[in-house]
């Protein structure tokens, strides 16, 4: 009876993982992840507090690669500004078609992250 209770405690105490705000936040955290694990032979390291594994990211962003949804030019900018850990600038002359690329790329990722509870809804409001 009592280690009962105290399976019922631990169930009870267990944090849940909080999503993350934006899909560029997850990007920016996986790629830090992978970075890290790389330099650690391959190895990722368990995130309990967060709503995801590094490997699910990959696997989304794999996925929609494989079918078409991203594109070579996507990937590139995705990988060159997560190595940065920042987006690029829309008013940088430098950086202006690159964020246009990056801004189509996790409009395609959003969709696929919200249905897996990875990030937060961000539902659009539409003025009438």
């Amino acid at each position: 009876m009592f280690q009962d209770a105290n399976k019922t405690t631990e169930i009870q105490t267990q944090r849940v993982p909080r999503p993350f705000r934006s899909a560029e936040a997850v990007w920016f955290w996986f790629v830090e992840a992978h970075n890290k694990a790389m330099a650690n032979r391959g190895r990722y390291k368990r995130y309990a507090s967060k709503p995801c594994e590094p490997v699910d990211v990959q696997n989304i962003v794999m996925r929609l690669y494989k079918t078409g949804v991203l594109k070579t030019h996507h990937l590139k900018v995705m990988t060159k500004y997560g190595d940065l850990q920042y987006r690029p600038g829309q008013f940088n002359p430098r950086e202006r078609s690159d964020y246009s690329i990056w801004r189509d790329a996790f409009e395609n990722i959003r969709p696929f992250f919200e249905k897996k509870g990875i990030i937060t809804s961000q539902l659009k409001v539409v003025s009438s």
